[in-house]
């Protein structure tokens, strides 16, 4: 990143951290960078004083891209007031011109509907041909499971099949109804093995990876994670140069910290959260603190609201120190 950058080249990812992505729109925006490469993320509400856009292909990840899209695209050229007019390069034909149609699912109610989807419908906005599942899934559970249910708005069946796993088990919970931001390692790994085996029905053992890097990043030791796993890889894989290695495992990490860290893993920590405090009849365990903490790598209370504006973790850890 740094040797491309001193040639005045940028690289815009959904992957990267917040700061790194506005840092490179600043300097292209400044004039410090010539050229941008850029996936089709850029234009999810991002301005740029550009005045040539250059179309690579024609895909968005590994579908084609949508005459949508494709104007969207268009629309980053001539842009910020910069520029009188904007100019589009492409190499491929460009997708036909299409009537879009919006599908709003509530509405529809086809018969592939989401069950999270119809159980926050009431009974007499369901379609007849949703009754009968939706009928089923409400005489399957209490009325206040129902409730909850409806409140994580997560797939039913992984609900239930969470459920019917933790109540088999009566002293996983009590290892489950915990409520602090500093929980121990083994506390976390039980945490996600239940989420694992219950929620998503896996069989293997891939949560340990993803406990331990989950762990890593609420203590907020980005680098002692990105370390051990390219020490890790190294090891496994004896064909790859070290810097292969550090690359693979850089951009690796920050999908993890979008993707997992900050939407995945608390969603299915809150949908666990909500089904233990039911089984025990009570408010015991609260993950919240430590789901904060993993969303915001490491950063507590209104200090992450820096996050937000593009400030790094570390620099703000470093300011608290002083």
């Amino acid at each position: 990143m740094k040797a491309i950058l001193n040639h005045g080249v940028g690289i815009h990812s959904g992957q990267f951290p917040r700061h790194i992505v506005n840092s490179q729109l600043d300097y292209f925006n400044q004039g410090k960078l010539n050229v941008i490469f850029a996936t089709t993320s850029l234009i999810e509400g991002v301005n740029t004083a550009a005045k040539n856009i250059v179309i690579f292909d024609m895909k968005k990840s590994n579908k084609k891209l949508s005459y949508f899209d494709f104007n969207n695209i268009k629309g980053l050229a001539g842009r910020m007031m910069q520029h009188y007019s904007g100019n589009i390069f492409y190499f491929d034909p460009p997708p036909i011109k299409t009537s879009e149609k919006v599908d709003v699912p509530l509405i529809e109610q086809r018969d592939d509907l989401q069950s999270e989807v119809l159980i926050n419908l009431e009974r007499e906005d369901v379609k007849d041909n949703l009754k009968e599942k939706y009928n089923t899934i409400k005489s399957s559970i209490s009325e206040e499971l129902w409730t909850i249910f409806r409140e994580n708005y997560y797939d039913v069946e992984s609900q239930k099949r969470l459920y019917n796993y933790l109540i088999q088990k009566p002293n996983l919970l009590n290892e489950l109804s915990w409520n602090s931001s500093s929980l121990s390692y083994d506390t976390l790994l039980q945490t996600m093995k239940a989420i694992s085996h219950g929620l998503d029905n896996a069989s293997n053992k891939s949560y340990k990876h993803v406990t331990f890097i989950a762990y890593k990043i609420s203590k907020g030791n980005i680098k002692n994670v990105i370390d051990s796993e390219v020490q890790y890889r190294s090891e496994k894989v004896r064909d790859k140069g070290l810097h292969e290695v550090y690359n693979e495992v850089i951009f690796d990490i920050f999908k993890f910290m979008r993707t997992e860290a900050k939407f995945k893993i608390p969603k299915k920590m809150s949908v666990l959260q909500s089904i233990v405090n039911y089984i025990l009849k009570d408010k015991i365990a609260d993950y919240s603190l430590f789901i904060a903490k993993l969303e915001n790598e490491g950063v507590g209370g209104l200090k992450s609201i820096l996050l937000d504006y593009g400030v790094p973790s570390t620099v703000i850890k470093k300011f608290v120190q002083i």
